[in-house]
């Protein structure tokens, strides 16, 4: 998925985990899905910059999110 927004300044970039990982909904065979994300943090963090991303799934025609996950990057 293309970010509105582009990182600089780094050498490399590591999937630092998950920070919350939740799943309130379930997912039916054959629906449709959409996804939002937007950056939650930035901060410095030890070597490098640690980056927060919210990302919220959606089956398409629910209010609630099947899924919501906080990804944690680290630029180094």
């Amino acid at each position: 998925m293309p970010m509105p927004f582009e990182v600089t300044g780094f050498r490399n970039m590591l999937n630092y985990g998950s920070a919350r990982l939740r799943f309130p909904t379930p997912v039916p065979a054959g629906s449709s899905i959409h996804a939002r994300c937007r950056v939650k943090a930035v901060r410095l963090a030890g070597p490098g910059t640690l980056m927060a991303l919210e990302i919220h799934i959606h089956v398409v025609g629910n209010d609630r999110p099947s899924v919501t996950n906080e990804v944690l990057i680290l630029y180094i």
